[in-house]
């Protein structure tokens, strides 16, 4: 947008304005970092129920604030609002000030359909259930463990700003900004025909934080000269509790002899002896690192998933909640990845899944397959032209 001639304002927890700035974007913080590192340390943080709860709590605690700051930037007549899935704030300045609004979501698992369920959990057992039981106990879903979690408190702060209050929140109403972006392909997500809203898919935008001219560090690129095409485990960046997934990780690379690349910024995770061909680092730059390795072992989050894919290389997914069980589904349905429950990852289940992936010619075929159809593609850019386009028709 800001390539474009438009000015931005960047809204975002704190402890993401210096990323923020560090691209050369205007940020305006909410709430304390510490917030932020609250919620990521909290045991439940990615418990596959508990966890929605905390996130509701901190989203809704925050809410009045980020309302606030916005409202004091709002132009009318010349402002629109890019809200992602949990930004409730962006969808209020749609009723409350009529400013153009979209949403735009990560992952496929926010758009529901009783045709094809998204997973929230291992087994899939939606998918065995007729359309109009699916329909049915998204129902019971809502009215029992959504709405309760999230409605409550949003309500309370709509009725504060003259506004009515809203009932299954993560049914129709998320999905009712003037456009809902999803940010991948339709090949990875097919558009279903009882998904509700003004939706456009427009791909993965293979962002990884890096900066133009970044190299790897002497370490990093050291380890990638001497190994034998490595393999990369990291449980996800916003991950602080996973020091079960390092341990059987590395008991993986011991009984396989395969070269290991941990990746996490809390090193407390990390066993204190790691195996000779295994090395921890806080943080790889995936664009430049994940081309060069043989797989990726993973959470199942969805940039990760993308990065791997962009890369062509087989990946092992462990998912522990929200969408990644979704997402793990998806990528072993293309023939790319195999999954495994945190019940499941063990060591020796870990070394055979790999050593099945990375020894597959049919994988390596539809990771090249897939790869190619991700080359050349700038997702970013065609989002920011179907924004355009459908909200100031100036696409």
């Amino acid at each position: 947008m800001k390539r474009r001639g438009h000015d931005v304002r960047f809204f975002a927890s704190s402890y993401f304005v210096p990323l923020v700035e560090r691209s050369g974007l205007t940020a305006v913080g909410i709430g304390p970092p510490e917030a932020y590192e609250a919620v990521i340390r909290h045991p439940d943080a990615f418990h596959p129920k508990k966890g929605i709860r905390l996130i509701a709590r901190a989203n809704l605690e925050y809410l009045p604030e980020s309302y606030q700051r916005m409202d004091e930037q709002v132009v009318p007549g010349e402002t629109i609002v890019i809200g992602s899935t949990l930004a409730f704030g962006s969808r209020l300045f749609q009723e409350t000030r009529s400013v153009p609004t979209a949403t735009v979501h990560l992952a496929p698992s926010i758009f529901r359909s009783a045709f094809a369920p998204p997973r929230f959990e291992e087994s899939g057992i939606l998918e065995k259930f007729p359309p109009f039981a699916n329909r049915a106990l998204f129902y019971v879903m809502d009215r029992l463990v959504v709405d309760p979690t999230f409605c409550p408190g949003y309500n309370r702060f709509r009725a504060e700003l003259g506004l009515p209050p809203v009932e299954r929140l993560f049914g129709d109403w998320i999905h009712q900004a003037d456009v809902d972006v999803g940010l991948f392909p339709s090949w990875f997500a097919e558009k279903q025909p009882d998904w509700v809203g003004n939706i456009h898919l427009t791909g993965f935008p293979l962002e990884d934080g890096s900066k133009s001219g970044e190299s790897l560090s002497e370490e990093a690129a050291k380890f990638l000269d001497s190994a034998k095409r490595p393999v990369i485990f990291t449980a996800g960046s916003a991950a602080t509790t996973e020091a079960s997934f390092f341990e059987e990780s590395a008991e993986a690379c011991r009984l396989t002899g395969i070269d290991g690349m941990f990746l996490t910024r809390y090193p407390e995770q990390i066993p204190r002896e790691l195996p000779r061909n295994v090395r921890h680092f806080d943080y790889l730059p995936f664009s430049l690192v994940v081309p060069r390795v043989r797989a990726l072992v993973h959470h199942g989050g969805i940039g990760t998933s993308a990065q791997a894919l962009a890369a062509g290389i087989p990946q092992l997914v462990r998912p522990l909640a929200y969408d990644q069980f979704d997402n793990a589904h998806r990528l072993s349905r293309l023939g790319v990845a195999r999954t495994l429950s945190p019940a499941r990852y063990r060591g020796p289940a870990a070394a055979a899944a790999l050593e099945e992936l990375t020894g597959s010619e049919a994988v390596r075929a539809v990771s090249a397959s897939l790869k190619r159809k991700l080359e050349g593609y700038d997702a970013v850019s065609a989002t920011a032209d179907v924004i355009l386009r459908e909200l100031t028709g100036k696409g």
